[in-house]
């Protein structure tokens, strides 16, 4: 088994974040790609939306006004803690 880790970004378009989601896309079209190419094998590859994590840049952005214009709503009680983002 073969597991990725991407992000909703793969899939909901947010401004100011294009190079980000392009990434998460590619990563994303790849995990898919290669789990049909090797379907025949017994290799399983599939990917993870893990969700927000909390991390010390979303934090900050909690209190940027141009986050929360774009992101309204979006608060630290719903992100993952970074130190246990793995374990989820």
């Amino acid at each position: 088994r073969i597991v990725n880790i991407s992000s909703g970004a793969a899939t909901e378009a947010r401004p100011y974040s294009s190079g980000y989601s392009a990434a998460k896309t590619g990563a994303q079209r790849f995990t898919e790609s290669v789990q049909r190419s090797l379907a025949d094998t017994g290799v399983y590859m599939f990917s993870l939306n893990p969700g927000p994590v909390l991390t010390p840049m979303n934090v900050a952005n909690q209190s940027d006004p141009v986050y929360q214009k774009w992101y309204p709503g979006q608060r630290t009680m719903n992100y993952f803690p970074a130190e246990r983002a793995a374990s989820y």
